[in-house]
């Protein structure tokens, strides 16, 4: 599976899965299997282990397709700041979006 290279760390606590939660909410239209619907920044890889608190898959959106993309969500709760990697499409593409602060809303394009 292609999320295997990324330790993933859950959400522990309820507080954590509502924040989870929320992101999803707030960004998931933004992250489809085809695409991504807004613009972010780019950046070469996650930060290190250390500083993200959580690292979980996030739930597809979009028609399925053979070479669809998948997302990894990583919360840095220090710095109020989350990462999503991108994996797949043709030839297996992975892009790092982040900095994108904690609260963003997803403004997908037109």
């Amino acid at each position: 599976m292609a999320h295997a290279e990324t330790t993933l760390k859950e959400p522990a606590t309820a507080a954590d899965q509502q924040l989870v939660s929320e992101i999803q909410r707030q960004l998931g239209a933004c992250f489809t299997t085809v695409g991504v619907q807004d613009t972010f920044p780019v950046i070469a890889q996650f930060p290190a282990d250390k500083e993200l608190a959580i690292i979980t898959l996030m739930p597809q959106t979009g028609p399925r397709i053979s070479d669809s993309y998948h997302y990894t969500l990583a919360i840095d709760k220090a710095r109020k700041q989350l990462y999503i990697k991108q994996i797949g499409g043709i030839g297996g593409l992975q892009k790092v979006f982040g900095p994108i602060k904690v609260g963003t809303t997803c403004q997908p394009k037109s």
